[in-house]
Order: C-alpha cells, then sequence, then structure tokens
C-alpha cells in the first residue's frame, strides 16, 4: 500500500462538522427548506441551529472536492481508492455518543474505479471496521491477525444479518449501552439505565444549542412525549425499535408482545457478540463511582461544581458526577440566551461561540489574549 499524496490534515481529517461549523455565504439554507426529526421540537432555534449544520456539511464536500481534484490534476484518479466517512453519527442530540442511528450510522461513500460502478448503492450491513479488510484484501495483503470486518465487496457482508455497537466512556461522561441491529429492527440494552440520557457531558453543554433550547422547553412541559422522552431521569433497560415503521427510534417496542420473539432473538445474538467477540466484561463499581460522590448536586450546576472540586475527585477514573438535572431552569434560560445571536448570526459573521460552560470561556479568554 503506497501513500502518494500529502495533504494538510484539515483535508486528511476534516473537523468542520465537530460543532465550530461555519456558516456558509455561497449556499445558505433558509430554515424553511429543513426537515427535523420528530425528537426535535419545530422552532425558528432548532431550525437555524440544524440548517448551520448542514450549512457546514456543504463546506466539508468543497474540502473533499478539492482532493478529488488533486488525484485527478496529478494523474492518480484511477488507481486509487477512496473511501468517505464520519467518524461517529451527527452532532446532534441523541446523534454523537449514543447508539441510535443519528449516532451510529454514518456516511459512507466508496469510489474505486473499474471495481464499483458510480452513484451505485449498497443496502449491505456495513461497518467502518469493513474498510480495513477491504483495503487489506485490494492490496493482496493477509492480515496478520483475525479481522472482525470483512471485505466489503464479500458474500459475509452481503448476507450479514446484524452489526453491532457499544459506548461506555465519553469524555468523562460514564454511561454503558451494547446495541444490535438488523435491516428492520434496532435493539438498544441499556447497562447504566438509572442514569440519565442528558448527564452532564462538558463537551455537548459547552457546543450544544439545542441542549438548552430542549431543556428549557421540557421544564416548562412544552415538549411532545416523544421529545421529553430523551430528558427523562432514568432510561429503561431495554428499547427496540420497528425501523420499517419507525426510522427515527422513538417508540419503544421492547415491552410489546408481538416483538417478544424479535427482542428475544436479538438480545441472544448481543450478548454472544458480548462474550465472544467484544469480551464484554460489563460494568465494574469502579466505572459506576459507587460512593464516590454526594448523593445530589450540592450547589449550581453541574458544570461549575466539577470545575470546582476538580483537584478533590480523579474524573479521569470515576467520570464525571451523574447528577440530573445538570441545571437550573433559569441556568438553562441563561444559557439559550448566551446561544442565540450565534445560533442565528450572518452568514459572513466572525462571531466566536459563546461560552456556555466554564471550560469554553476560558478557552475564549486565551483566544482574545
Amino acid at each position: 500500500i503506497k501513500t502518494y499524496l500529502k495533504f494538510p490534515k484539515s483535508l486528511s481529517a476534516l473537523g468542520g462538522t465537530h460543532r465550530q461549523w461555519k456558516r456558509d455565504p455561497q449556499r445558505p439554507i433558509a430554515i424553511e427548506d429543513v426537515e427535523l426529526p420528530p425528537y426535535y421540537p419545530d422552532t425558528p432555534f432548532v431550525r437555524r441551529d440544524w440548517a448551520n449544520g448542514l450549512e457546514q456539511m456543504e463546506l466539508v464536500d468543497r474540502e473533499v472536492g478539492e482532493i478529488l481534484k488533486r488525484l485527478s490534476e496529478e494523474g492518480l484518479a484511477n488507481n486509487t481508492i477512496v473511501f468517505f466517512i464520519g467518524d461517529h453519527g451527527r452532532c446532534h442530540i441523541r446523534g454523537k455518543q449514543f447508539l441510535y442511528d443519528g449516532g451510529i450510522r454514518i456516511p459512507m461513500i466508496m469510489r474505486w474505479p473499474g471495481k464499483v460502478p458510480p452513484g451505485e448503492v449498497s443496502d449491505d450491513m456495513v461497518m467502518s471496521i469493513d474498510i480495513c479488510a477491504t483495503i487489506l484484501e485490494a492490496a493482496g495483503i493477509d492480515a496478520p491477525v483475525p479481522l472482525h470486518g470483512k471485505n466489503l465487496l464479500s458474500e459475509e457482508v452481503r448476507n450479514r444479518q446484524y452489526v453491532f455497537a457499544a459506548r461506555d466512556k465519553m469524555d468523562e461522561t460514564h454511561d454503558a449501552m451494547r446495541a444490535i441491529r438488523s435491516a428492520d429492527f434496532k435493539l438498544i440494552h441499556n447497562l447504566m439505565p438509572d442514569r440519565a440520557y442528558c448527564q452532564y457531558n462538558q463537551y455537548k453543554e459547552g457546543a450544544y444549542p439545542v441542549l438548552a433550547e430542549m431543556n428549557v422547553m421540557h421544564m416548562r412541559g412544552e415538549l411532545t412525549g416523544e421529545q421529553a422522552a430523551f430528558f427523562a431521569p432514568t432510561k429503561p433497560e431495554l428499547e427496540l425499535y420497528d425501523l420499517r415503521t419507525d426510522p427515527h427510534e422513538v417508540h419503544n417496542v421492547a415491552d410489546d408482545p408481538k416483538y417478544a420473539n424479535v427482542r428475544e432473538e436479538m438480545l441472544r445474538e448481543l450478548k454472544r457478540w458480548r462474550r465472544d467477540v467484544i469480551q464484554d466484561k460489563g460494568v465494574s463499581d469502579e466505572f459506576r463511582a459507587l460512593d464516590v460522590y454526594p448523593e445530589t448536586l450540592p450547589a449550581g450546576s453541574v458544570d461549575e461544581w466539577v470545575h470546582a472540586n476538580a483537584d478533590k475527585y480523579d474524573y479521569e477514573k470515576f467520570g464525571w458526577p451523574s447528577w440530573y438535572p445538570t441545571r437550573t431552569f433559569e441556568q438553562w434560560e441563561s444559557a439559550r440566551k448566551a446561544w442565540e445571536p450565534w445560533v442565528f448570526r450572518d452568514v459572513n459573521s466572525k462571531m466566536q461561540r459563546p461560552g456556555v460552560t466554564i471550560r469554553e470561556r476560558q478557552r475564549n479568554m486565551k483566544k482574545k489574549k
């Protein structure tokens, strides 16, 4: 396998969609033109944030175009395999860090001249780890160790029935989930159902404007049942979704007798994968941080408490406290107010992202210096 070109880091790993979203002056997107999933409330604030993310994707698309153009100009396009993927799902609520399709279903585009016809779409059950096996076989290299992934063009992938996913430590937010997906169903096993979906995560509270919008609406009782479920203080142990009729995964049918056989078969396959493939040891008491923190948040927001007590606790080991809610209604209202000018900024604006968390405020101070 040869590397023919050296690209700047910004072109080989495109980080724009990681919530440092820029507006697109060339092709701005009107909020009336976006379509929101049902787990989002339909407000101008949410629509503008969603549109801003799509505009950033347009900018990334042009960066990809620059790479492909250079391959062509240097005569390398016809003997180069190109993979374009995301390293995780979209940076939205119920996206990145979660096992819904918004978090684990990523773009995967392959250009292989003479092997993959342009415009062809595959419905195969594939995983990112299949890329390694595909490249090694294309290069005529035998894998030195057994691979979990398979050649994307193989019969094994065409006949694959399930793909799997897992989530544990995300930054210093501890939660444990396992998932199995078929073409028609998704089963999620929450190993720590006592924890809220929206327990404290420094990155998300400092980067996701809609988290403030929806927390305010939730505390006012303005969300639908589908939307409010993600802001519950606990989770169901099992979530089962019929993707044929519920592609947004908002109607949990795990307790519906009609789906009992599907649930048991998928749970059995998920347990087999955990045991035989990833050798899953479950969740330790240390990971749960049992008896480490006070039972309830002493005062202020979780963000404030975490920073004030950073020298007293090992967050790397025990994670951040799982207290929920993470802020008072007034604090979420204040955060939402800080986000609004940035969400609705002009396409040519150079406005800096607001410091909604202490870490973001510290970063902004350093930039000003």
